[in-house]
């Protein structure tokens, strides 16, 4: 049987900061959704159309809440475009944007909360429901996963999730301090926790020793494959990659990041070309359940991670 592989595109945006904010917003939109840059497009056409000519799967975790502040429509249109492009779209939230809602959920909070940990459960549901809302009415259809911004959940939001009727989360990461889902032991592959199907963060020790997520941004191309085969020999049944709408840019999304750019086309191209062995599924897949059994964190060699650390310090140049 062939290994799962959930691409995941946490799909929001950014001001730069919470001034100016409407002034700022068209040009956000613009860098952090479309990745507009001198030499094209890097943020969502760009994705969509690798994955199209790959004919691969992704899920587009939307972060909807920014529309609470700047209204319905920018939403409607990142709906639509992943949707027009055969592509799903499902729940992220970025609990930073609460207290910049023209008409506030909480009128009681008026400061920055990064993490939806830092609402009740009650506030939670409140988060969950407003935001599906906006999704529903951008146009998105029912929603099935969810996962927190910064991965900041704890179980709280897992029991919120359940009283929204979202029945997956993605929030689970080991290597994230944020995430305060404390599993022990940690888990690897898809489980029941709380009445919700967890869907870890794939994390994986690289060549030095290190933990590492499955970030486009995060790994060489040769850790990634390793990770893909070392997976795929262990009889995983699926991995969740992580990347972002603007992760295609640099660091001050002024231009294209080559270096990821052409990692992410590769690593598209790889999947393609070894569907026998990789199947890119989303979170409505029948076949993401549970998976019973004992596993091991995957590891790769010192020569993928090696690769990482050069490709890592040539970007950091001028």
């Amino acid at each position: 049987m062939s290994l799962s592989i959930l691409i995941t595109v946490d799909t929001e945006l950014w001001c730069n900061g919470w001034k100016s904010l409407d002034a700022c917003f068209p040009d956000a939109l613009k860098k952090y959704i479309y990745g507009k840059t001198p030499s094209g497009e890097y943020g969502l056409p760009f994705l969509l159309r690798v994955l199209k000519d790959n004919e691969l799967k992704a899920t587009f975790f939307v972060e909807p809440l920014f529309a609470l502040r700047f209204g319905p429509d920018s939403l409607a249109e990142i709906v639509g475009t992943i949707l027009d492009a055969g592509q799903s779209v499902e729940l992220h939230l970025h609990t930073e944007w609460v207290d910049e809602a023209k008409l506030p959920l909480f009128p009681e909070v008026n400061e920055k909360r990064q993490h939806i940990r830092y609402f009740s459960y009650d506030e939670q549901v409140v988060l969950l429901d407003k935001a599906s809302e906006l999704l529903r009415l951008a146009g998105a259809p029912k929603l099935h996963a969810f996962r927190a911004g910064n991965f900041g959940a704890n179980f709280d939001t897992l029991r919120a999730l359940s009283t929204s009727n979202i029945g997956i989360d993605s929030s689970y990461n080991s290597n994230q301090p944020a995430c305060e889902i404390d599993l022990n032991p940690p888990i690897y592959q898809a489980e029941i926790v709380r009445d919700i199907l967890e869907v870890p963060m794939t994390i994986f020790r690289d060549g030095i020793g290190r933990q590492r997520p499955m970030q486009i941004t995060a790994c060489s191309l040769g850790e990634l494959i390793a990770i893909l085969n070392h997976a795929f020999q262990e009889k995983w049944q699926h991995l969740v990659l992580l990347t972002h709408s603007a992760e295609m840019l640099n660091d001050s999304k002024t231009r294209k990041s080559s270096v990821v750019v052409g990692r992410f086309v590769k690593f598209c191209e790889y999947l393609s070309k070894n569907n026998e062995r990789f199947t890119t599924i989303d979170f409505r897949s029948p076949r993401l359940r549970p998976v019973d059994g004992e596993f091991s964190q995957l590891h790769c060699g010192a020569l993928p991670t090696l690769t990482r650390l050069v490709e890592q310090a040539w970007g950091r140049l001028p």
